[in-house]
């Protein structure tokens, strides 16, 4: 039986098989493109996701998915949320009961509003309690640096969650445990929509002080959609798991999705998919659909749709600032 498979080459998931790998565990890493397999197992890297890091010799790779879930105890979803419907109906025959997941992937799927982890349960019947998801401030070139930092795993099972923070845990990769696996599920895909939103604010150069109040506008919707849609706790949402992630990805130019903001701010939204996968429009979208069955409005989200549709920046501004004059605290 193999330990722990990543199922996802990119750099989220080559940091997640690193930390499991520094931790004397040996990883089994799925990628649909036999280069970067070969690199892996040939040069110890991932040169295109992790450039000059060095992987430790504990990390293989594959593209027999197949090979990789068979005999599988823990595995590691690491791909978009939208891949997720179809990679499930790929590795379903070869999957054992025994099987425990954690997802990473940060966003929501039309047209039910699944998270990765709900899409897991849902497509290949797994009990809840053997899901996980994380969260957190974790940009993937920094945890492989040991920088110091922070994550959040939530999961309905206390053991689980406990037992995958011990095989990432590092002196200075924390991690910590909540039961609250919608709260922390949904975390990743609520900043990911600040973030696009603040890199659009940038972008039209209004300054710190309007950058302050949309930031702030963002978290209290944020808490609307993540407590009235999905049941998850406003400590969840303002902790690392989403308030700490949404921090990072919205103020740093590392973050994928606040160059998207910043990119569509200037009318660039054919953005190529092969260099910077961003979720937003997406969840977007499938946010306000669900908000709008529950009479919730949601100004932040329907901006960042707005413009990654084609608004005009400015005008959707426009909009967003007359709603955070009306609504906002």
């Amino acid at each position: 039986m193999v330990e722990l498979v990543v199922l996802g080459a990119g750099a989220m998931g080559t940091a997640i098989g690193y930390l499991f790998a520094k931790n004397k565990k040996d990883v089994l890493i799925w990628s649909r493109r036999e280069e970067i397999c070969n690199q892996i197992n040939n040069n110890h890297q991932n040169s295109e996701y992790l450039h000059g890091v060095v992987l430790p010799r504990e990390i293989v790779a594959s593209t027999s998915i197949r090979d990789c879930v068979e005999n599988s105890e823990i595995i590691v979803l690491a791909i978009p949320s939208h891949a997720t419907t179809g990679l499930c109906q790929t590795i379903s025959p070869y999957l054992h009961s025994r099987s425990k997941w954690l997802t990473i992937g940060k966003g929501i799927t039309l047209p039910d509003c699944f998270t990765s982890a709900d899409t897991l349960s849902r497509q290949l019947n797994i009990k809840s309690e053997n899901i996980a998801a994380l969260s957190g401030p974790n940009f993937a070139v920094e945890m492989v640096k040991n920088i110091p930092s922070i994550s959040v795993i939530g999961s309905e099972s206390v053991a689980l969650a406990l037992k995958l923070a011990k095989f990432l845990e590092s002196e200075n990769f924390t991690v910590k445990t909540t039961t609250d696996l919608k709260g922390v599920a949904i975390s990743g895909a609520l900043k990911n929509l600040a973030a696009i939103g603040i890199g659009i604010v940038d972008g039209l150069d209004f300054g710190d002080n309007t950058r302050g109040m949309v930031f702030s506008f963002y978290m209290q919707e944020i808490l609307q959609i993540g407590t009235q849609l999905f049941g998850s706790r406003s400590e969840t949402l303002i902790g690392n798991a989403c308030l700490g992630d949404m921090i990072a990805t919205s103020f740093s130019n590392k973050s994928r999705n606040r160059i998207i903001g910043l990119l569509a701010s200037k009318h660039i939204t054919n953005i190529p998919t092969d260099n910077f996968i961003s979720e937003g429009k997406n969840t977007a979208e499938a946010l306000i659909s669900l908000a709008s069955k529950h009479n919730l409005d949601v100004p932040g989200t329907q901006f960042v749709y707005s413009v990654l549709s084609g608004q005009k920046p400015l005008n959707a501004f426009n909009i967003l600032y007359k709603n955070i004059k009306e609504k906002g605290t």
